[in-house]
């Protein structure tokens, strides 16, 4: 079995970016028409330095990773070391 990108196809990659703007817009428009019974106001941020998400991200991939199921043997896949 090979296997190939779909996005190397130009049609392909205008209707995913195409569906993906559709989604993206009907969930703003959703999240817009909400109401609010309060008003947000930020008043403080700080900054979060990327290597810090970065490794945040992996490990909350590494976790849900490692709870799958392999689809073809139907066996529990190991937990990443």
């Amino acid at each position: 079995m090979r296997c190939a990108s779909p996005l190397m196809n130009p049609v392909w990659s205008s209707l995913a970016v195409a569906i993906c703007a559709v989604g993206m817009l009907a969930a703003f428009l959703a999240l817009r028409r909400l109401p609010t019974p309060h008003g947000v106001q930020v008043t403080e941020s700080k900054h979060i330095p990327a290597d810090v998400i970065n490794c945040v991200i992996f490990h909350v991939y590494r976790s849900s990773a490692s709870n799958t199921t392999n689809r073809r043997t139907g066996s529990r896949m190991p937990a990443a070391a």
